[in-house]
């Protein structure tokens, strides 16, 4: 969902010498374009006028290739923090867990972003989230009429869960490494303690994000400015389960479980707890780097094969 006049990095493989990208709308761009000499991303700068979804076409010397269908899809947001979802919170305190409207913060970038939150807002990065500390943040939907069964136009019922994806966007300008995690939560149900924790059995409908390790390492991790992460649903305990025992799960299992919860709030929240990732050991310390969260989204994220001949 980027900006008018933001530089937009595409990253892949084989995508060597790209010379023109098509956006939604048949909104074609073929110059200013750079490209990485191993093939890994080619960038853009976004022009005027893309107010369609769909995929990005990019034409280079390996032939075309395309992206999932989730840029600039904007039919799926549930929470953007500028009128899009209803933003909850209750129980607020000053030195509390739960991030509310006094905590959101404008996009520091100033890209036409609007509000966003900090992901540790600047009432607890102060003095830092403490070492050993589950449910250090929580932000919340109000989980008022949020039927994702609404969705089945765009997103079809039967769409494996491996092909719908939870999207969002990220800008940490410093650097985050050796402690903390986000857990994403699918409803209100749970204790917010993270990986290693109870939250982290087979059954449960929650999903990790530790940018920070990556391939099996200890990495530091920042971004040059708004960045997209793509969390698809199969990558949630209870659907990854499913799939490893040879069943297909379905977005209408996502969407039923929701609807059949007590507390329908979609929810991101931050740990700051000892745990392991991917063969990685953490010992958690002293958590005070600033990380901005925005456009909370529900996509489709099916991968396409291309082929020169199409």
């Amino acid at each position: 969902m980027p900006k008018t006049g933001e530089k937009v990095t595409v990253y892949g493989t084989a995508l060597n010498h790209t010379t023109s990208v098509t956006l939604p709308g048949d909104i074609i761009v073929d110059s200013n374009i750079e490209n990485d000499t191993a093939g890994e991303w080619f960038s853009f700068i976004m022009p005027a006028g893309v107010t369609e979804s769909g995929s990005i076409v990019s034409t280079g010397a390996n032939g075309k290739a395309t992206s999932p269908a989730y840029f600039n899809y904007k039919q799926g947001v549930i929470l953007d923090f500028d009128g899009t979802g209803v933003h909850g919170y209750w129980q607020w305190t000053a030195e509390g867990s739960m991030i509310n409207s006094q905590d959101l913060v404008t996009d520091p970038l100033n890209s036409g972003r609007g509000k966003c939150f900090l992901l540790v807002p600047e009432r607890l990065l102060i003095s830092g989230v403490p070492a050993g500390k589950p449910r250090a943040t929580e932000c919340w939907t109000a989980g008022n009429n949020e039927d994702w069964s609404l969705m089945y136009p765009f997103i079809p019922a039967n769409t494996p869960v491996s092909e719908v994806a939870f999207q969002f966007d990220i800008y940490v300008p410093e650097v985050w490494e050796q402690t903390g995690h986000i857990q994403i939560n699918l409803f209100n149900y749970f204790g917010l303690a993270g990986i290693g924790s109870s939250d982290d059995a087979d059954s449960k409908q929650v999903a990790f994000y530790v940018p920070w390790i990556e391939n099996g390492a200890k990495i530091a991790f920042h971004t040059n400015g708004w960045q997209t992460v793509t969390i698809p649903f199969s990558e949630f305990k209870k659907y990854a389960t499913l799939i490893e025992e040879g069943n297909e799960p379905t977005f209408q299992m996502v969407v039923n479980d929701r609807n059949n919860a007590t507390n329908k709030n979609f929810g991101m929240s931050f740990i700051n707890t000892d745990f392991t990732y991917k063969g990685v050991q953490v010992t958690s310390s002293t958590f005070n780097t600033r990380v901005y969260i925005d456009n909370w989204r529900i996509v489709p994220c099916k991968m396409f094969d291309q082929s020169d001949y199409e």
